[in-house]
């Protein structure tokens, strides 16, 4: 018989660092549990999940890592009867971990979804994702922050695209789309049906554009799939992991120049923006099968 409530796991950290001839450390702990009940004869589970994780990424412009004590708590309840949960909230505490063995306190974040996790792009730890999972249809939604401040870039479903300039110590983008039948619910979209999604862009450590593109004609079910996203440039396939050669070595962001994003729902139904020293030229947009895109504010 499984109790009502019942601790299930307790996660002990330890990080040691050897100076002046001893072990230098910081440790601390975290509690998981569960509770199970039965409501009016339904059973209803109430997981919390407390772990810690420790990364290693690179600042923009950085020559060394910067390592990072990472602890997420995760709290799903979930009824028998239902398809989506009842509740899911998490919540991030991070801490710099400095080589004397002492820790310096980052951010503190607060979101709501069932996963979380530091995430790697472009094989650099230097983000945290939390995903809402999709019921009754839905795809997948992925709230997308940043390690170093804690700033939300951006909402996506499946992946981000990405784009790096080689041989500049970090410059980067990120690309990421949401869209109407996610999990992401968000309300501008019952607010206007027109709207099928919204396109992000974004620094590693700042948000720099979004994008609503509506449809203006035919029905939403034509283009109600999990959309490609990617980079690409004049005579080259789209790229979701692009490499930005045409400007090697160069630091200033500006640079950031003679590519375009490409969002495709289906061959008949495309939106192409070019990106123009850094930015999303809307102006100079083409879109197929009666898109339309518009600047949206950022929060």
């Amino acid at each position: 018989m499984i109790p009502a409530h019942a601790t299930v796991l307790a996660c002990v950290l330890l990080i040691g660092a050897a100076a002046a001839g001893h072990a230098e450390e910081i440790k601390d702990k975290a509690t998981s549990s569960v509770r199970i009940d039965f409501p009016d004869g339904v059973m209803r589970v109430e997981t919390k999940t407390d772990e810690f994780r420790v990364v290693s990424y690179w600042p923009e412009g950085a020559t060394d890592p910067k390592r990072v004590l990472v602890q997420q708590s995760v709290r799903v309840v979930q009824r028998e009867d239902a398809e989506g949960p009842e509740a899911a909230e998490v919540s991030v505490a991070t801490w710099h971990v400095i080589g004397d063995g002492n820790r310096a306190k980052m951010i503190n974040l607060d979101a709501k979804g069932e996963v979380a996790r530091p995430l790697a792009i472009n094989s650099n730890p230097a983000y945290f994702a939390v995903t809402s999972l999709g019921c009754c249809g839905a795809l997948d939604a992925t709230q997308l922050y940043s390690l170093e401040n804690g700033k939300l870039l951006m909402h996506y479903s499946g992946e981000p695209a990405w784009l790096e300039v080689p041989n500049s110590r970090g410059l980067m983008r990120i690309a990421g789309l949401d869209n109407a039948w996610s999990a992401s619910f968000d309300p501008q979209y019952q607010a206007d049906p027109s709207l099928v999604a919204i396109l992000s862009y974004a620094a590693p450590t700042k948000p720099m554009r979004k994008v609503a593109i509506r449809l203006t004609t035919g029905a939403i079910d034509n283009i109600m799939s999990l959309p490609e996203l990617a980079f690409l440039a004049a005579g080259a396939d789209p790229d979701p992991h692009f490499t930005l050669w045409s400007a090697d070595g160069k630091r200033d962001s500006k640079s950031i120049t003679d590519v375009s994003l490409r969002v495709t729902f289906t061959p008949d139904y495309v939106v192409t923006i070019p990106i123009v020293a850094d930015d999303l030229d809307l102006a100079h947009a083409t879109t197929t099968g009666g898109l339309a895109v518009a600047q949206l504010p950022i929060e």
